[in-house]
């Protein structure tokens, strides 16, 4: 079996760091937009973030080693996995089948192309709840029922019809997987986390009225962008 040498991962780092951080520029791009999108609907989780993420400082939240910042923000990363759930930055993508499988009641041979629909899978009721309602903190495992009295709210209701804890399965494929793992995924998150802390802990925003907040493909983003009223913090 050949051996990867030293200079060999160092070429291929080399050659394919522009390309990772263009890659992920409209990507990254699309999910900032979706959360903002997120918490502008739901202002109980718009708090939770703010709390989480005005004590965040990126040079001090990366331990030696570990450079996942979202584990340490339980809020921010329920937020962004409900975020790739209904609307994923990368949609769909392909794959060609190495040997022959059956898919339901269909035989697929051998060197077929194959479509996967993330999208699709999102929205699954096999998976989710209610999985046409957003709900960004769905996936925030520290999430209790505190209504034992049953005289919740109406928000408390949606809220907790939403939650599903996370080591129940069904996270969304936000990164992909084995060979596929985006390699900048790392950074992205970084990213991710930066942005949404600039805009949710210096301002309050509204959506301006009348524009269409749908998704448009291939990054499931509104198709003129997302237009906010923004106003600075006290």
């Amino acid at each position: 079996q050949p051996q990867l040498t030293e200079e060999c991962v160092f070429r291929f780092c080399e050659d394919n760091t522009i390309l990772s951080i263009f890659a992920g520029f409209d990507t990254t791009t699309s999910v900032s937009t979706n959360i903002l999108l997120l918490l502008h609907n739901d202002p109980r989780a718009l708090q939770l973030v703010r709390e989480e993420l005005s004590s965040f400082d990126i040079t001090t939240a990366i331990p030696k080693g570990k450079v996942e910042v979202m584990d340490s923000l339980p809020a921010p990363k329920s937020v962004l996995l409900e975020t790739f759930r209904l609307r994923p930055a990368t949609p769909f993508s392909f794959r060609k089948t190495t040997d022959a499988i059956v898919v339901g009641n269909t035989i697929l041979p051998a060197g077929r192309t194959v479509q996967l629909s993330y999208s699709h899978g999102g929205l699954s009721e096999k998976l989710y709840e209610n999985p046409g309602m957003a709900c960004p903190l769905r996936f925030h495992n520290k999430i209790t029922d505190n209504s034992s009295n049953g005289s919740s709210t109406s928000d408390d209701d949606i809220f907790k019809k939403g939650s599903v804890e996370e080591d129940e399965g069904g996270r969304p494929n936000i990164f992909g997987y084995g060979k596929y793992l985006c390699p900048g995924q790392y950074l992205a998150q970084m990213e991710i986390a930066l942005v949404t802390k600039a805009m949710v802990c210096n301002y309050d925003f509204e959506l301006v009225e009348g524009q269409d907040t749908s998704q448009c493909v291939p990054l499931n983003v509104p198709k003129s962008g997302l237009k906010l009223r923004l106003s600075k913090k006290e």
